[in-house]
C-alpha cells in the first residue's frame, strides 16, 4: 500500500465522501439493519493544525438509526456560514439533511452529532469535539426531510435501493436513481416530484445532469447509456448505439460511469466523459475505456459525437468524481488504488497503487483554489497542487496530494511560439 499524506479511520466502512465548503469532509457508511455492533454514522473531519503537522481530526458525527447511507451529494446554500444541504441515500430513501457553522469551543456550542428537537444520548457533546483550538468550526446537522425515491420490489436486499443522487448545477433540481429503473427529477427545496421516467429495465447505476440543465445521462447496471431531455424525458441518445458508440472501444465492455463537464467556454456545447469496465472479471490485469463525447446542438437537432477514446489503468474503476474546475478527473478501482486524469486529453497524471487494501467506494476533490482562510489551503498553497480524499469498506479516509501538470497545449505553445518571433522580428528590424 501507498502512503498517504492524511488519514484517519473510522468504526464503520465509508460507502460515501464529500468535500463540503472550505474546511470539512463529510464521510458516510455504517453496518446497514444487520446487528452486528457497526454504527451506521455521517461523520464530519477538518485538517487540525499542530506543532507535528496537519493531520485529519474528526469534528462530530450524525447517528443514522439502522440506515446506512451509501451515497451522498451536496449543495451549497451560504458558503460562508457553513449553511449547505446534504442529500443522503439511505436505502429507498433521500435524507436530507441541513448544515451549519458552530464554533466547538464556544460555551454555548450545540450537539455536533444528530440534533434534534429533544435531547438524548446522543445529543452531548462527544469526546472527540473537546480540546479544539480556538476557532475551529464543525457543522451543526438539522435532518429537514426523509422521503422515498425507490420503489422497487426486488432490489439489493429484496427492496427499494437508491443508488445515486445528484443536485442540479443551480440547485433547483434533485435527481435520484436506483433499483426501480427509474430516475426521477424532485423540485428543490419543495421535494416535489417533477418528473418521473422509467429508463432502464435494470437498476441505475449512475447518472448526471448538464450544466445547462437539459440533459441527463443514466448508466444502467446492464452497461446501457441513454441520454434524455429533462423537460419531458424524451430519449436524445442511446451511446451504445452502432452509429454513437466509438469504433476504438471493445466489444465486451460496458458503461459504468458518466460526469458532465462545466466548462462556459464551449457557449452551447455539453462535454460528457464515460468510463467503461470489462462485462466479465479477468484474473489478468484489464484496462478500463475513457470516452470524451461532445453535445450540442446542429441548427434545432440535438447531437451527440464521440471526441475521443483513451484506456486508463489496468484496474476495474469502482468509483469517479471530478474536480471543481472540471480539468482533472478522479478514479478508484477494485484493488484499491487512486488515478488521477486530465479531462482535456484523458492522460493520466498519477496513480496510487494501492492505496487501500480493499475496493474505493468513493472519492472527491479538494478545492483546486482554496482561499488563504481555507482549512485546506496548507495543503495546496502551491497552486500547481491538487488532492483527492477518497474512502473504502477498510475503514479508512485518505488524502493524496500532487502536483498539477504544467505541461503547455498546443494552441498555447502556438501563441508562445507567436510571441517570441514577433520580439524577435522587432529587434532585428529596430534595433
Amino acid at each position: 500500500m501507498c502512503e498517504a499524506e492524511l488519514f484517519v479511520s473510522t468504526s464503520f466502512p465509508m460507502y460515501s465522501v464529500r468535500v463540503v465548503g472550505d474546511h470539512h469532509i463529510v464521510v458516510a457508511g455504517g453496518g446497514g439493519q444487520a446487528k452486528s455492533g457497526v454504527p451506521n454514522r455521517v461523520e464530519v473531519f477538518g485538517i487540525d493544525l499542530n506543532s507535528t503537522g496537519p493531520k485529519l481530526a474528526k469534528m462530530g458525527h450524525l447517528n443514522t438509526d439502522s440506515r446506512a447511507t451509501m451515497n451522498m451529494d451536496v449543495l451549497a446554500l451560504n458558503t460562508r456560514n457553513g449553511e449547505f444541504i446534504l442529500a443522503l441515500g439511505q436505502e429507498g430513501c433521500c435524507q436530507l439533511v441541513q448544515t451549519s457553522y458552530w464554533n466547538l469551543n464556544s460555551p454555548n456550542a450545540p450537539d455536533v452529532s444528530f440534533h434534534r428537537p429533544h435531547r438524548s444520548r446522543n445529543n452531548s457533546l462527544n469526546d472527540d469535539t473537546k480540546g479544539r483550538n480556538a476557532g475551529t468550526f464543525s457543522l451543526k446537522m438539522d435532518a429537514v426531510q426523509l422521503f422515498q425515491t425507490d420503489f422497487s420490489s426486488d432490489g439489493r436486499g429484496g427492496g427499494p435501493f437508491q443508488k445515486v443522487v445528484r443536485f442540479s448545477p443551480t440547485g433547483q433540481l434533485l435527481l435520484t436513481g436506483g433499483a426501480d429503473g427509474h430516475f426521477r427529477v424532485w423540485q428543490y427545496p419543495t421535494v416535489r416530484l417533477k418528473l418521473d421516467h422509467n429508463a432502464h429495465k435494470d437498476e441505475i447505476d449512475d447518472l448526471d445532469i448538464s450544466s445547462d440543465e437539459t440533459v441527463v445521462v443514466t448508466v444502467g447496471r446492464n452497461g446501457t447509456c441513454y441520454l434524455w431531455r429533462i423537460n419531458d424525458a424524451s430519449k436524445v441518445a442511446d451511446l451504445n448505439a452502432v452509429g454513437t458508440k466509438p469504433t476504438l472501444l471493445p466489444e465486451k465492455y460496458r458503461y459504468r460511469f458518466a460526469r458532465f463537464l462545466k466548462d462556459k467556454r464551449l457557449n452551447l456545447h455539453q462535454v460528457l466523459i464515460t468510463c467503461s469496465v470489462p462485462v466479465a472479471r479477468s484474473t489478468k490485469m484489464q484496462p478500463c475505456f475513457l470516452t470524451k463525447w461532445l453535445i450540442g446542438y446542429s441548427g434545432s437537432t440535438l447531437f451527440c459525437r464521440a471526441e475521443s477514446v483513451r484506456a486508463c489503468g489496468n484496474e476495474v474503476i469502482s468509483t469517479m468524481a471530478v474536480s471543481d474546475c472540471s480539468q482533472y478527473l478522479a478514479f478508484g478501482t477494485l484493488g484499491g488504488s487512486l488515478i488521477v486524469c486530465k479531462s482535456e486529453n484523458l492522460n493520466t497524471q498519477k496513480i496510487w497503487k494501492q492505496a487501500h487494501s480493499i475496493f474505493v467506494t468513493s472519492l472527491d476533490f479538494l478545492p483546486t483554489n482554496p482561499p488563504r482562510h481555507s482549512s485546506f489551503y496548507p495543503l495546496l498553497s502551491n497552486k500547481s497542487n491538487l488532492a483527492i480524499v477518497s474512502v473504502s469498506a477498510d475503514n479508512l479516509c485518505q488524502i493524496h496530494t500532487m502536483e498539477s501538470s504544467n505541461q503547455c497545449s498546443w494552441s498555447q505553445l502556438f501563441l508562445i511560439l507567436t510571441a517570441l518571433l514577433n520580439v524577435a522580428y522587432f529587434f532585428m528590424k529596430f534595433c
